[in-house]
């Protein structure tokens, strides 16, 4: 996966599992499933994440940010290898989904455009300010 060492990866799908099965089951239900793939320390671990924040872990339920973070990564992964567009996620905290929209709003400045003036200024200030 591009930057990622498989032992980083393996680490992230191990979250991403440990969510899986704490949607559905308890923490000891999980950790046991978790041990099927992972030492013991590493099972323990990914289902106390999993499971952290839940007042009663022996109920299903799961902090689902690791999940989120590891689709949201793959697909802007996916997107750059793919498109020729890269500099419209420069436009700020938007969805891959709504490139569309924003290609299609005409009074837009070009990101790129603005992030080079960002610089210049910030490279003036520091070469006389400083």
């Amino acid at each position: 996966m591009g930057g990622l060492s498989k032992r980083v990866l393996k680490g992230y799908a191990g979250r991403v599992l440990a969510v899986h099965y704490a949607l559905n089951t308890s923490f000891r239900e999980t950790y046991n499933e978790l041990l099927n793939y992972f030492s013991k320390e590493s099972s323990w671990l990914m289902t106390l994440r999993a499971k952290r924040g839940l007042c009663n872990t022996s109920k299903p339920g799961a902090f689902t940010k690791d999940y989120v973070y590891l689709k949201g990564y793959i697909d802007v992964k996916n997107f750059i290898q793919n498109a020729s567009c890269l500099h419209l996620l420069h436009y700020g905290k938007i969805n891959i989904k709504q490139i569309n929209t924003i290609m299609n709003i005409p009074s837009l400045n070009d990101p790129s455009k603005i992030f080079l003036k960002l610089h210049q200024e910030s490279y003036y200030f520091n070469k006389t300010y400083r």
